[in-house]
C-alpha cells in the first residue's frame, strides 16, 4: 500500500517522497538537486541550530540568517555561531507585521510559541510527562518578544534572491507567509515549512491556508515528510513541505 500511495503522488501530483538522511536531515535530495551549492538561506525558528547544522553540512559555504525570538536558546546560537562571518543571527520573530506578540517558553526550547498551548492536548500531556511535570508548568514563562515582517527585513538589508526559505514556528508559520507575500513571487525559490496539523497549539493552521499563499504564486508542492514520532500518534500529526517556485 506504502509504494502505491508513493507511485501515486511521484506519477500524478509530481510530488517526491524522500527517505530521511539520518546525518544529513529531511529533503537533503531535494536540496541537492534544487538548490545551488552557495544558497542563501533564511532560517525562522532557528532554535538552537539544528537546521543550521544541517545546511552547514549539505552546502558549500551556504549564508545564512538565523531568526529566533526564544533568548535562552538564542545564547546557544550565538555561542555557536556568533565568530561565523557567514551566519547572522537575528533574536526577535517573523510574522505578518511589525510589532510584539508574547513567546510562551516551554522547557524544551523548540516547542515554544507566540501561540497558547493546549493543556488539553495529547501532545503537551506527553510532552510534560517526558520531563515530569504537570502539563501546566511545560510553560515556564512568558515573554514579550518583536515582531517583524520578512517583506520589511528583506528590504531593509537589500536581499536580493532567497534560495530556501525554512519555516519551523510551531505553527505561526501563515503568519510569516502573510508578511512575505511581496516577496514570494521574485525573491525566494524554495520554501522548507514544518506544519502542525494537530490541536497542541491554539492556531488554526492547515495546509489550505498554506496553499491559499503559495499558490498564487506558483508554488508547488516538491516534498512531503512526516516524522514517524508524530504520525497519527493519539491527537499529534505534523509534517513537513518542500515547496518549488515555479516561476
Amino acid at each position: 500500500m506504502k509504494s502505491i500511495i508513493n507511485n501515486f503522488l511521484r506519477r500524478f501530483l509530481k510530488i517526491e517522497i524522500k527517505k530521511f538522511h539520518p546525518r544529513l536531515g529531511i529533503f537533503t535530495n531535494l536540496h541537492l538537486k534544487t538548490i545551488k551549492r552557495s544558497p542563501v538561506i533564511f532560517d525562522i525558528g532557528a532554535n538552537e541550530g539544528q537546521s543550521i547544522e544541517r545546511y552547514l553540512k549539505t552546502f558549500d559555504s551556504p549564508k545564512i540568517y538565523a531568526f529566533e525570538p526564544n533568548e535562552d536558546a538564542f545564547q546557544i546560537l550565538f555561542e555557536k555561531y556568533s565568530k561565523n562571518k557567514n551566519i547572522i543571527l537575528n533574536n526577535f520573530a517573523i510574522g505578518e507585521k511589525k510589532g510584539n506578540k508574547y513567546l510562551h517558553y516551554t522547557i524544551k526550547s523548540g516547542n515554544s510559541s507566540i501561540f497558547k498551548l493546549n493543556m488539553n492536548s495529547y501532545w503537551i500531556k506527553n510532552k510534560a510527562l517526558s520531563f515530569d511535570v504537570k502539563p501546566k508548568n511545560y510553560v515556564n514563562k512568558i515573554k514579550k518578544t518583536k515582531i517583524f515582517s520578512l517583506d520589511n527585513y528583506i528590504k531593509k538589508e537589500k536581499i536580493n534572491s532567497i534560495d530556501l526559505l525554512k519555516i519551523d514556528t510551531q505553527g505561526y508559520e501563515y503568519n510569516v507567509l502573510m508578511g512575505s507575500k511581496n516577496s514570494l513571487k521574485k525573491k525566494i525559490k524554495n520554501i522548507e515549512l514544518e506544519i502542525m496539523l494537530d490541536n497542541c497549539y491554539n492556531a488554526d493552521t492547515n495546509i489550505y491556508k498554506i496553499e491559499k499563499i503559495l499558490n498564487p504564486k506558483n508554488f508547488k508542492i516538491k516534498g512531503i515528510y512526516a516524522n514517524k514520532r508524530d504520525f497519527l500518534v493519539g491527537d499529534t500529526f505534523g509534517c513537513y513541505l518542500f515547496y518549488k517556485n515555479l516561476n
